[in-house]
């Protein structure tokens, strides 16, 4: 996203999150498995967390999770 990252994204998105959360279902992808990122990711109201690289073993998994 161009100007934001994906977890400033999330927490500028949160208040919104919280008033429609069954409607809604946020998936993180990501690279860094650093203990700062997933710990911050963590404390986030997301759906879940994949690593990069996606397979379409991953994205069929979300998809059955979440639609």
């Amino acid at each position: 996203m161009p100007g934001m990252g994906d977890m400033a994204f999330v927490e500028a998105y949160q208040p919104l999150l919280e008033k429609h959360q069954q409607a809604v279902a946020i998936v993180m992808h990501t690279t860094s498995m650093s203990s700062v990122d997933l710990g911050r990711i963590k404390s986030l109201p997301v759906a879940g967390l994949v690593s990069k690289p996606h397979t379409k073993e991953k994205l069929d998994t979300i998809l059955q999770l979440h639609l």
